[in-house]
C-alpha cells in the first residue's frame, strides 16, 4: 500500500511545486493514519459536535538563516456524526423520489497560497448499482455553474473498478479534477477520500486524491487555479433536497477541513 503522506511522481514536464507539510486525516483508517501521527492531532468530537481551531503544530528552522519560522497546521473546522449521519435517497430516473441531505454553515473558503486539505469518511448502501449512470457527490461548496467549487464525489462509470474517489477544485483562474487510486469506494464498505491541493505554482495547481491512506496519480492543472471562494452552505449528500444523479445513499461519520501557511 503506498503510504498516505509519499509524493507520487508529478506529469513529465511540470515542475513540482515546493511542498508544504502534509496535514494528517485524523479519522483516517488506524493502518494509515500511524506513518501521520507524527505531525499534527486533532480534537474528537461526538454527537454532531463541531469545532473551529486553530493550532501551531511544528515550528522548523529556516535553512540559511539564525530566525525561524513556523509552520502552522490549522484545523479550519471538524465535524463528526455519532452516530454516522443517514444520506438516504430512494433516487431513479423514471420518477420522482426523495434524497438525503444536509447543508452546514461550513466553509471551503481558502487562498491560492495556502495548502487545503479536505476530508471525509463514508459509506454507501448500494453495492455499485447507482454508480453506474450517477456521480453521487459526498461532500461540496458550490455549484459546477458558480466561479468557485470544492467537491468531493465518486466517480461514475459501467464496472467497480470506474467507481474512484474523486475531486473536483474550481478557484478563480483555474480549475482541475483530480482522480483517486483504483479503490472501489461504492461498495458498500466504509471509506475515507482525502483531497490535498497544493500551493500553486507559476505553471499550474497540483491536487492529490487519497483513498484509504493509498494515493491517486497527481493532477494538475493547466493554469494556476488560484483562490478558490465558493459560496453557500456546505452541502453532504447532493446539491439540494432534491433528487437528483448526484445523491448519495448512503452515511457519512466525519469530515474535516485544514489549511496550511
Amino acid at each position: 500500500m503506498t503510504s498516505p503522506h509519499a509524493r507520487p511522481r508529478s506529469r513529465a514536464g511540470r515542475p513540482r511545486p515546493a511542498r508544504l507539510r502534509l496535514l494528517v486525516i485524523a479519522l483516517a483508517p488506524v493502518a494509515a493514519l500511524a506513518p501521520l501521527a507524527a505531525f499534527a492531532s486533532s480534537p474528537t468530537l461526538h454527537n454532531g459536535s463541531v469545532s473551529h481551531a486553530s493550532h501551531k503544530s511544528t515550528t522548523r528552522s529556516v535553512s540559511g538563516s539564525a530566525s525561524s519560522a513556523a509552520a502552522v497546521n490549522r484545523l479550519m473546522w471538524s465535524k463528526t456524526f455519532s452516530p454516522a449521519l443517514a444520506l438516504l435517497s430512494n433516487y431513479t430516473k423514471a420518477r420522482t423520489s426523495s434524497a438525503g441531505f444536509l447543508a452546514l454553515p461550513l466553509s471551503y473558503h481558502t487562498l491560492a497560497g495556502q495548502e487545503a486539505t479536505a476530508t471525509a469518511r463514508f459509506r454507501t448502501r448500494w453495492v455499485d448499482v447507482k454508480a453506474v449512470l450517477d456521480g453521487p457527490n459526498i461532500a461540496q461548496q458550490g455549484l459546477s455553474i458558480q466561479p468557485s467549487q470544492f467537491k468531493l464525489q465518486i466517480m461514475h462509470g459501467a464496472t467497480p473498478a470506474s467507481h474512484r474517489g474523486n475531486c473536483h477544485i474550481q478557484g478563480t483562474t483555474g480549475h482541475e479534477l483530480a482522480f483517486g487510486p483504483d479503490i472501489d469506494v461504492a461498495d458498500g464498505n466504509w471509506h475515507t477520500i482525502t483531497c490535498i491541493k497544493f500551493p500553486d505554482t507559476a505553471h499550474g495547481t497540483e491536487v492529490l486524491v487519497i483513498v484509504d491512506g493509498v494515493a491517486g496519480k497527481p493532477g494538475w492543472s493547466s493554469t494556476p487555479i488560484g483562490n478558490i471562494e465558493p459560496t453557500g452552505m456546505l452541502r453532504l449528500g447532493g446539491r439540494s433536497t432534491l433528487a437528483s444523479s448526484d445523491s448519495l445513499d448512503g452515511w457519512i461519520s466525519s469530515l474535516q477541513f485544514w489549511l496550511a501557511g
